[in-house]
Order: structure tokens, then sequence, then C-alpha cells
């Protein structure tokens, strides 16, 4: 039985289809290849073996060829002849040991090389097919099923080991699989924001300034607010200046931003849109005289530029400006509400033209950004509570609805 891996949902790309991680090799494989396969051999050997099915059916993984051991500007890898590998159990294979090494970057074989007309001499011979064993074409011309020779080292009836290695990984590296495109989205998962990190593959949302880091000496901030009601549940999101340090009078210059972001996971071909549960915070006066006058709210759809991954240094997919209104809480008055509303930014990305390739680049993500737009610098007094006003967000949603293949087309 032979058993190919699927493209999911939207996948027109040529830079990152299924295993060939031409772009985000590392996010690909930690997010969607890697959690399926782990599960997914794991269950198959296991069920196999409680079955009694196991000694006599062999079981092979394996890809085209390995990948290139140096890391390209996309942070992929790209074909790679000279090294691949394969995991192998079953009928007749003498199990728990690792056959073959490479030098220290995976580039070269070093030790015990097989070649790829070994691995399917191996299958011939497990199948009782010797790797000598001639046929003929329809041209009666003889032809050798193979031109390898059985891996012997591999050959056995038991483990070359009752020895185990204890796992040594770190296990959140590996999040939970799941095939949503963010993570937190209603923030009441209990995970912190983190600061906005160039150069790494932060799982989660980033943001900045972040309040919980450092004062912004431009008086914006990104706080995480627990304990409080929201649409959602107790915790939201506010984006603006004043809160918890409203005491003190803060300048803004003209192109000040507070940004919340976080890079999609596995992102495809198909038609986006982000939305958010949104409403004005803090004094009524202060969000009226400052925040609505001088800074515009956006959300965002982008692509990263580079592997640093900076949202500050990104193309722009998709923009939608929006203005939120104040919401007063438990009580109102006229021209207040108590309930968030939902803004959305909806936006195709990829190319209408049959299967031609949409390119994730170093990546996709969106962003809910404030940013004082109005010229000049705002200057906005000391004063507890009497200045502090912010956009509030409740919870955040992505649907996603894959570009169809052709040929998968009804």
């Amino acid at each position: 039985m032979h058993v190919n891996w699927v493209r999911e949902e939207g996948d027109n790309a040529v830079d990152n289809p299924m295993w060939d991680t031409h772009a985000k090799n590392a996010d690909r494989l930690q997010d969607v290849l890697c959690p399926q396969f782990d599960i997914g051999y794991t269950a198959l050997i296991n069920d196999l073996d409680q079955r009694g099915l196991l000694d006599e059916t062999l079981v092979v993984a394996v890809g085209e060829f390995g990948r290139t051991p140096k890391i390209n500007a996309k942070g992929g890898r790209d074909h790679w002849g000279n090294v691949s590998n394969f995991v192998i159990a079953g009928a007749g294979i003498q199990t728990a040991q690792v056959v073959g090494r490479t030098d220290a970057i995976g580039g070269e074989p070093v030790a015990d090389r097989v070649a790829p007309q070994d691995l399917t001499a191996t299958i011939f011979h497990l199948l009782g097919i010797g790797h000598d064993t001639l046929f003929r074409d329809r041209a009666e011309i003889p032809h050798h099923v193979t031109q390898g020779t059985p891996i012997s080292l591999l050959l056995g009836d038991r483990p070359a080991t009752d020895q185990r290695q204890k796992a040594e990984g770190d296990i959140s590296l590996v999040p939970s699989y799941t095939t949503e495109k963010l993570r937190n989205t209603s923030f009441e998962d209990g995970l912190p924001l983190h600061p906005l990190a160039v150069g790494k593959r932060i799982k989660g949302w980033q943001a900045a300034p972040l309040a919980a880091d450092h004062k912004s000496p431009a008086g914006l901030t990104v706080r995480l607010v627990e304990n409080a009601a929201s649409a959602a549940g107790k915790r939201h999101v506010a984006l603006g200046f004043g809160g918890e340090d409203a005491a003190a009078a803060v300048s803004i210059p003209h192109g000040a931003q507070a940004i919340l972001t976080q890079e999609l996971r596995n992102p495809r071909s198909g038609q986006f849109t982000f939305s958010v549960a949104a409403s004005g915070g803090g004094s009524s006066a202060a969000f009226e005289k400052f925040f609505l006058q001088h800074f515009t709210c956006r959300l965002t759809i982008f692509r990263y530029s580079n592997v640093k991954k900076d949202v500050r240094e990104s193309q722009r997919l998709g923009v939608q400006i929006f203005q939120p209104a104040y919401a007063a809480g438990e009580t109102k008055v006229a021209g207040e509400t108590s309930a968030p509303q939902r803004f959305e930014l909806s936006e195709f990305l990829g190319t209408r033209q049959g299967n031609a390739n949409f390119s994730i680049g170093a990546g996709i993500g969106v962003a809910v950004i404030i940013e004082k737009t109005s010229p000049g610098v705002l200057q906005i007094p000391a004063g507890k509570d009497a200045h502090a006003a912010f956009l509030r967000v409740d919870d955040v949603q992505l649907d996603f609805v894959g570009k169809q293949r052709l040929g998968n087309q009804k």
C-alpha cells in the first residue's frame, strides 16, 4: 500500500507545499508536519503491533531526497541529494537503532553510507524477492529489479538494544496541534503577551510597546488587562495611553504606534477574514478629545519582508481603517455603547489564475495597530484617569476559505 501526504486546503504553493519546505521550514515542521506524522506513524505501528500484524508488515516512511543543511533567505531548506533519511519498521527489521551518520551539519554522509537502491533491495529482500532477480520488459530485454544490496545492519528479528534513550527535546516548542490559524483568540488561555521580537519565531501574540516590559517614551503601550469583564471572558487587550500610569503627562509624536500582532499558522492561498470585537475605553472625555481626534485604528494582513519577522518591515496585503465607539461598561449615556463592535478586514491572498503559485515568503501575519496620525506632537497633561484612553480588543477571529486547486473544483 502506497500512501501520499495530502495537500491542505488552499495549498497552491510551490515554495512550501506538503513537506517541500522551501520557506518557513522550522515553522511548518513544528506547527503542521511533525505533530501529524509523530501521532499518525506511532499510532500505525502500535496498532499493527497490538493486532499481531507488525511481524508480517513492512512500514516505510520516506521522501524523495534530503534538504539543504543551510537555511535560505525565506527560512526554508531546498532540495539536497547528498543526504536523506527514512524510517523503517516491521517485518524483518532490527529496530531501536540508527544506521548511518552525517557530518555535523547534516550535509554529507561520513559513516555506514547506504544508497537509495539499497533501500529498494532491502524491501525486495523482505518481500521474498532476491535483489538480483531479473525481469523482462515488453521487448524481452532483461533488467535487475534493483541495482542495490540489502542493508544488512537493518535486518533482524529483535531490537538492536534493550536500552532506550530518554527524550531530551523541549515539549514547549511544540504546542498542542490545531488547524486554527491564530492562537489564543479570546486572550483567555492564560498566556502573556510577548514583546515584539525581531528574528525569533514567537508563537502567540506579540505587542509593542509592551506595558509590562518598559514605559514607552512616546506614552503609548499595549497591555493585557485581566480580571475585567469582556465579551469573551475576563481578559482583553488595551492599546493606548494612560491606564496604570495615568497620572503622568505624556508627549506622543506624529507616527507613534501601538501594535498587537501574531504570525499565522500554516498560511495558504484563499480568502482571509480578520476581525476584532473592539471598543473605546478609559475616560470618555479623553477618548473623544484625544483618541478619536488624533489616532487612527487599523486592521492589517501582511507578509514579512524577511526572516527577521518584524511587522514594521513588512508588505501590506490588506488594510482596513475603523473607528470604535466608546464603551461605557455597565452604565451609559446618550451616544455611548456597552458592547464592543465587530470590525473586519477580508482579503483574498493568492492569484485567481489556475494553480499559479502563491508565495508565503517569510510568513503571513495580522495586526491591530493604532497610530498617531495628526500632525505635530500631542501633549497630554498629567491627571489621574483624566487622560487615559485606549482601544479595547475583547477578542479576535480569523476565518479562512482555501482556494481550490484545478481538478478539485466541482
